[in-house]
């Protein structure tokens, strides 16, 4: 009888152990894999000017900023972009559409 309880009270044993040390794997995994992923990147910035605060609100609706970061174009084809925006459901005044052509040709040109 003495063996039987042993036998019992053993694997039970070694069942917690093995439950408790998968638990750990497991806090370890999450928490640490959480730790491990690199920060996030800041949001892109525009430079200043008249005109920003207008193609960071109208622009980043539907684009991320890093967008219109990356290019360099005309004047005419600036003009293009803002009406095919408009086509698409953008909504500005024509002073606001004029403050943002300004600020694309100046700062995001060839």
């Amino acid at each position: 009888m003495t063996a039987l309880l042993a036998a019992r009270f053993g694997t039970r044993r070694r069942s917690l152990v093995a439950g408790f040390a998968l638990g750990l794997l497991l806090c370890f995994v999450v928490h640490g894999g959480a730790h491990a992923q690199p920060a996030p990147e800041p949001p892109y910035t525009l430079p200043d000017g008249e005109g920003r605060d207008l193609v960071q609100f109208h622009c980043a609706i539907c684009h991320d900023l890093g967008i219109v970061r990356q290019q360099r174009l005309s004047e005419r084809i600036w003009n293009e972009v803002l009406n095919d925006m408009k086509k698409n459901g953008a909504v500005f005044t024509d002073e606001q559409r004029a403050a943002i052509l300004d600020y694309l040709a100046k700062h995001f040109r060839p």
